[in-house]
């Protein structure tokens, strides 16, 4: 699978349930829809759902058949019921069209659902962009060749335009050398239904530039695409010192040229202190401002910091929304969206300790700043919640927790705050 299967990314990191007790949630609306079993159905599910116009939910579980299997796509109707959409073929990583699928996905009018699988396809399974065709035939449009003429490991959600162009990026790979020269910088990438695909910007880490994108994408309404990298800008800050000095994080925008170019510039340069590192996912308004969450640092309650909210409005001015200070209330942010009314959503890794550093939280902080726990999980009814898809016509949260649940693989829930 070659050097880059080694490293641990985002689906890598072992979930354990260590113990389990029950922790009144402050939303009573809570309901598990389905309880993953790790077998035919999969496991681990970490990737964004999906809703379409009827109320049917597509989502996808990273592994199956006891984490030796490459995921599965399923779908849930509006009545509830979950089916099996496809299964991925092949162990370890190791199937052609791709394996252990993880970003969100797209559905055309059409019926083909379109994403991203961290592993797989050809080279050294850097993973690839599939298209699943309504009658269930899965094909690989683009498979990822890894560096230094093409990106390795997508992370994250693809997202599209009006004019059904996906934009993505990968974890690593590129023309750029990053973590002691080797290519570990990632990419930004740019891909249609046929699979006509270029690299729209490769990172090159340093004071600059970002390293690793990790996060998903943001498009504003004149086509400028924003993202966060995981590592890069000032490299002698403390907190982002070894073993990982390559800088705390990056907010990046991407800006479209008349020929068909794009010039990257930087938003801001994480520090480590109070402002948080490693940020994560992002989420844009209606009027350009962007929401995100940082990993680490903000309060040093935690090992490493509790983490952060933030926002960049229009004019590029970095606000702290809040720092998460201590296990009980939340920490490890992990994603963010916004309902119609302004209220900032989101899920943490961490918090009430009842898993060890806690099973995780669903979060609000409404539009004057007051932050509330919305959900704690327990373990019996998942673990590690994923990104957040908010329904604004019944005010209804879907998502997965990773682990957690029945048999520890994973669950898919609804909650109304």
């Amino acid at each position: 699978m070659g050097m880059l299967r080694m490293i641990q990314t985002r689906s890598a990191v072992c979930w354990l349930v260590l113990t389990v007790v029950a922790v009144p949630a402050e939303a009573q609306t809570f309901k598990s829809l389905y309880s993953f079993t790790g077998q035919n159905d999969g496991g681990l599910p970490s990737s964004p759902l999906l809703r379409d116009g009827a109320g049917a939910l597509y989502g996808a579980a990273f592994t199956s058949a006891s984490g030796t299997g490459n995921g599965t796509l399923f779908k849930f109707s509006a009545s509830g019921e979950f089916s099996l959409l496809y299964t991925f073929p092949g162990e370890g990583g190791n199937w052609t069209g791709g394996a252990n699928p993880l970003g969100g996905f797209f559905l055309d009018p059409s019926g083909n659902i379109f994403g991203v699988t961290e592993f797989g396809g050809v080279q050294n399974g850097y993973g690839a962009v599939f298209r699943l065709s309504a009658n269930h035939k899965e094909h690989a449009i683009h498979i990822f060749a890894g560096p230094p003429n093409d990106g390795a490991i997508p992370l994250s959600p693809m997202i599209s335009d009006h004019s059904g162009t996906f934009y993505g990026t990968t974890a690593f790979g590129g023309s750029g050398r990053c973590r002691g020269g080797m290519p570990l910088c990632g990419t930004v990438f740019a891909i249609d239904s046929a699979g006509h695909y270029n690299i729209i910007h490769n990172f090159q880490g340093g004071q600059d530039d970002g390293i690793e994108p990790w996060g998903d994408l943001v498009q504003d309404s004149q086509g400028n695409i924003y993202g966060t990298t995981m590592g890069g800008g000032p490299q002698s800050s403390p907190p982002c010192g070894p073993p990982d000095a390559f800088g705390c994080g990056t907010i990046f925008k991407l800006s479209p040229n008349a020929d068909g170019s794009w010039t990257e510039s930087i938003l801001y340069r994480f520090t480590g202190l109070a402002d948080g590192l490693d940020p994560d996912y992002l989420v844009i308004d209606t009027q350009g401002n962007l929401y995100g969450a940082a990993l680490f640092g903000g309060s040093e309650n935690c090992p490493g910091g509790c983490g952060t909210i933030f926002k960049v409005d229009m004019a590029g001015k970095f606000t702290v929304l809040h720092r998460f200070e201590r296990e009980s209330t939340g920490m490890r942010p992990y994603t963010v969206t916004l309902d119609g009314a302004g209220n900032l959503y989101g899920s943490s890794n961490g918090g009430h300790t009842n898993c060890g550093l806690g099973c995780g939280i669903v979060f609000k902080i409404d539009p004057n700043g007051k932050y509330s726990v919305v959900y704690a999980f327990n373990g019996k009814d998942g673990a590690g919640p994923g990104a957040l898809l908010f329904d604004n016509k019944t005010g209804t949260i879907y998502s997965v927790t990773k682990v957690g649940g029945s048999s520890n693989w994973g669950t898919v829930f609804q909650l109304t705050p």
